[in-house]
């Protein structure tokens, strides 16, 4: 059996392309971010993101925020993601 050869850039871009198409576009960020170095303190960066901010206030901004993703799921011209070259 004789397998394509890619080249980095396309390994990249099928890989992606398959990633997407299984799993849909959070699950395949959220499987990337698997493989990424964290190298912040989580602690850190929390406190500088809610830094003056009330509880309600985080809920709001939280809430508005899964409002508009949600609204917008299904649109598939939000994605970023595109069909490799074959």
């Amino acid at each position: 059996m004789k397998v394509k050869e890619y080249s980095d850039l396309e390994l990249r871009q099928t890989a992606l392309w398959i990633l997407y198409q299984q799993l849909g576009a959070a699950n395949t960020v959220r499987f990337l971010s698997f493989y990424q170095p964290h190298t912040e303190d989580y602690l850190a960066i929390q406190d500088r993101l809610f830094e003056g901010l009330t509880t309600e206030e985080v809920y709001e901004n939280a809430a508005n925020f899964w409002q508009r993703r949600t609204s917008s799921e299904h649109d598939e011209s939000t994605l970023s993601f595109r069909s490799p070259k074959r």
